[in-house]
Parts: structure tokens; C-alpha cells; sequence
């Protein structure tokens, strides 16, 4: 951890992010190192987890939800979210080989979710102000514009988490390193 920021434990943490670390427990079985470290602001917790519940409502389906997030916090070179999503892209049906591919920066093989990852390259890259043709391309692979600004959700998302990461240098969670 950098510059003096802490892994907080439920117990620890201010007051207003207890309720959400232990809501978290529940959910994932663990609280996870970055949501430990975003307990030091409850705000920026329950953004990140309201999100999360936001992009999950969205049309993308999981796999298309994990595609986005694997690529914005591949594209911004995140040392935790690249591990602890790799395992939920296969839970949602992505290919070794894709996740391989995806987390280097390749191009995967099913062609429409090759262009949501290159949409959503774009998106990060471009700080939105994709080229139309680039969007024209994305359409044409199956998706709508709800889709895209779905992405712009994603990429909101992992934004927080990816430059949360990048300031404090989250350990990668033991669960996250298999």
C-alpha cells in the first residue's frame, strides 16, 4: 500500500462503510483488498458497489459485462482487476484462449465480442469521442446504442477501480492469484 492508505477490516473501518464490507462478506465470501481500501471512503465504496449492481441490470450479458471491464483495466494496466476478473470471465463462458488474448491486448475470436472490445478500447483510449464509423461497426455487430452507453457504465466502473488501484497499490487478494 502506498502513500499511507490502509486495508481497513470491517471492524476498522469508518462507520458508514461497515454496512457495505459486510454486505460484501456476504456476497463474495471475503471482502475483497480494493473494497477494504475504498472503505476509507464510504462514498467511493458504495459508488463502486451500487455500480456494480447498475452494470448488472444493463443488456450486456455477464460475459459481455467482464469483456468491458477485462478490456478497460487492460487498456489502463490495472495489476488487480486483470486477476480478479479473469476468473469471472470463464465463469461466464470465456475461452482460455480468449482470456489470454483479452488480457494482452489481442483480439478474441467471436467477432461481436471482438468489436464490444474494440468499442470499448475506444471508449477508454478516446475518452468517449469514438469515431462514428467506430460505432457504425459496433452496431453492426449486434449491439445497440443502449449497449454503448452500457459500456460507458463498465468503463465508469472500472475507472474507479482501476485508478483506485493504480494510486495505492491494492495487494491482489489470495483468491485472485489461481
Amino acid at each position: 500500500m502506498r502513500y499511507g492508505f490502509e486495508l481497513h477490516a470491517t471492524e476498522t473501518a469508518p462507520e458508514a462503510a461497515q454496512t457495505l464490507m459486510q454486505a460484501a462478506e456476504e456476497q463474495f465470501g471475503f471482502v475483497p483488498n480494493l473494497l477494504k481500501a475504498m472503505a476509507e471512503a464510504p462514498a467511493v465504496l458504495e459508488t463502486y458497489l451500487k455500480v456494480t449492481e447498475f452494470l448488472a441490470k444493463s443488456s450486456l450479458s455477464d460475459l459481455e459485462q467482464q469483456i468491458v471491464l477485462l478490456t478497460a483495466s487492460t487498456v489502463n494496466e490495472c495489476h488487480y482487476c486483470i486477476p480478479a476478473h479473469s476468473p469471472l470471465a470463464k465463469q461466464a463462458g470465456l475461452s482460455d484462449e480468449d482470456l489470454a488474448a483479452l488480457t494482452s491486448g489481442e483480439a478474441i475470436s467471436d467477432g461481436r465480442f471482438e468489436a464490444l472490445r474494440q468499442f470499448t478500447i475506444a471508449i477508454v483510449e478516446r475518452r468517449g469521442n469514438v469515431p462514428e464509423n467506430q460505432l457504425q461497426t459496433f452496431i453492426d455487430a449486434g449491439y445497440s446504442r443502449q449497449s454503448a452507453l452500457e459500456v460507458i457504465l463498465g468503463v465508469s466502473l472500472k475507472t474507479l477501480s482501476n485508478y483506485t488501484n493504480a494510486l495505492i497499490d491494492t495487494p491482489v487478494d489470495e483468491q485472485f492469484q489461481k
